[in-house]
This record gives C-alpha cells, sequence and structure tokens, in this order.
C-alpha cells in the first residue's frame, strides 16, 4: 500500500496541471481519500478509491496526457492496484482459514473447558471447609497453569523437586 504514495503524488501533480481541462473537478479522483486509505491501513478502501481514480484517470488520459503524464504511469498504478487486490485476496484466504481451524477446534475447547469447570466445582466443595489451602488449587488460574505446565510457586501440600 505504501508504494502507492509515489504515484498517486505524481498523478495529483498531473491531475492539478490539468485541471482546466479535466471533465471531473480535480477533488473528485479522490487522491486525499486514498491517503486517508494508506494511513489508516484500510486496504478494501483503498481499492474502492483506487478503482474511482483508474475510472477518472482513464477517463481524462487525453488532457492528463497533454501535461505528461503517460499511459504507462497509468499502467504502474492499474498494475498496483492488481498487486494490492491479489495480496488483499490473499491474506483474507489466508485470515478465512485461521478461522476455520479455529471453529473445528472449538468444540473440542468448549468439551475441555466444561471438565476443567467440573473439576473447579468439585475441588472447591470437596475442599472448602476441610482444607482451605488445597481449595486454592481449583481455581482456573491454577488449573490453567499446570495446563500449560507453568512452574507455579510450591505449596505446602505438594513435595519439591
Amino acid at each position: 500500500m505504501l508504494t502507492a504514495h509515489p504515484l498517486i503524488t505524481r498523478l495529483e501533480g498531473y491531475v492539478n496541471l490539468a485541471k482546466d481541462s479535466l471533465n471531473v473537478a480535480p477533488a473528485d479522483f479522490g487522491i486525499k481519500e486514498i491517503r486517508k486509505k494508506i494511513r489508516s491501513k484500510d486496504v478494501e478502501g483503498l481499492l474502492d478509491k483506487l478503482a474511482i481514480t483508474l475510472t477518472h484517470t482513464s477517463n481524462n488520459m487525453a488532457a492528463l496526457t497533454a501535461q505528461g503524464f503517460t499511459p504507462e504511469a497509468l499502467a504502474q498504478l492499474q498494475s498496483l492496484t492488481a498487486s494490492i487486490r491479489s495480496s488483499n485476496l490473499q491474506q483474507n484466504l489466508k485470515m478465512d482459514e485461521k478461522e476455520a481451524g479455529v471453529q473445528a477446534n472449538l468444540q473440542i475447547i468448549t468439551e475441555l473447558w466444561m471438565i476443567i469447570a467440573e473439576i473447579l466445582d468439585v475441588g472447591k466443595r470437596l475442599y472448602k471447609y476441610d482444607n482451605k489451602e488445597k481449595a486454592g488449587d481449583y481455581t482456573a488460574t491454577v488449573i490453567k497453569s499446570r495446563i500449560r505446565h507453568e512452574r507455579a510457586p510450591a505449596s505446602p501440600h505438594e513435595p519439591s523437586e
């Protein structure tokens, strides 16, 4: 997206030079909006604005060419737009794959949480009045650290290594 800045800046210069012979106002090219979309990293918005800019550029090619804008510069802008679109599509596909993986594992994770919740409930009920220190072992934080194999501070009822 950042590589669009130089191309857009040059196009803006040609648009300003040709403003009297354009069939739309220079603001209609949407160059200011393109800069905003680049700054905010809004790829879909950038592609929408680039489509408008490319349409106006193509429709005003004679006026822009008279000021020095070349068909090669237009081709560069079109190529850049296609490249951004392709990269965005690839990123969206990867995000969709990741989401599909999350959804596939959601059932397993939900079942695991139900087991953990049952362990927490039973442990707290068993030790709440008889052994308050051991009851503290049946909190979500302690269970998560055991699942992750994190080293928890040694409690008095666990042997130290």
